[in-house]
């Protein structure tokens, strides 16, 4: 059983997990997951270039970021940058969403039943015998609405990937609910290990009984 108290019309986290295992591990896809993780250091190591680049200096093999980051006193949280180096940041995670939006609509081309049945442990139900009480509660937190979901409560006719928003996160839409895949760094950004972020908004208009 598992209970969430959510605000009517905010997301709820379901799942956190590691971008170097993302595919392998919810979608049995090693051969994607391989792929995926190629591009990320790649496009990870192009953030290390663009530090160094930007600090005038070439870059050094012999120097981790995490040490050219303290030598010249620059944070490893996204969030105490400059604008400069934010950008840098927030052009990789962009980069990282968009591998993995274009991996999520090929999965879905694939085999659009096998992808639904997948994205169950992301929505917060990894196994047919779980249950999801939800409590749904307004600004005032006076509880509106108490639902019981299940796996057949979430079965789907829609499944649309809608296109990356922002340069972190994409929805995928389902009947009753928004499914929102989100990146972001471990504790620090001086390695390609990332999380991916899963959450869920229920439908305003959403009916179920």
């Amino acid at each position: 059983i598992s209970l969430k108290l959510i605000k009517k019309g905010a997301f709820i986290n379901t799942k956190s997990a590691g971008v170097k295992s993302f595919f392998e591990k919810y979608f049995n896809r090693e051969d994607l997951q391989q792929h995926f993780n190629t591009k990320n250091k790649l496009a990870f190591n192009n953030v290390v270039f663009r530090f160094y680049e930007a600090m005038g200096e070439e870059l050094s093999q012999e120097e981790s970021f995490s040490a050219f980051l303290k030598r010249h006193e620059i944070s490893d949280r996204p969030g105490n940058l400059s604008d400069p180096f934010k950008k840098i940041i927030f052009d990789f995670y962009a980069e990282v969403i968009h591998e993995m939006h274009g991996l999520f609509l090929t999965l879905s081309k694939d085999s659009k039943s096998k992808f639904f049945d997948n994205l169950y442990p992301l929505l917060g139900l990894g196994s047919r015998e779980m249950l999801m009480g939800v409590f749904t509660h307004d600004k005032e937190f006076s509880c509106t609405q108490f639902t019981i979901f299940d796996q057949d409560k979430f079965e789907s006719k829609k499944i649309v990937i809608h296109p990356v928003s922002g340069s972190t996160s994409f929805l995928i839409e389902l009947d009753h609910v928004y499914l929102q895949i989100r990146v972001k760094p471990m504790n620090s950004f001086t390695a390609p290990s990332m999380k991916v972020n899963c959450s869920i908004k229920f439908k305003e208009d959403s009916k179920i009984d």
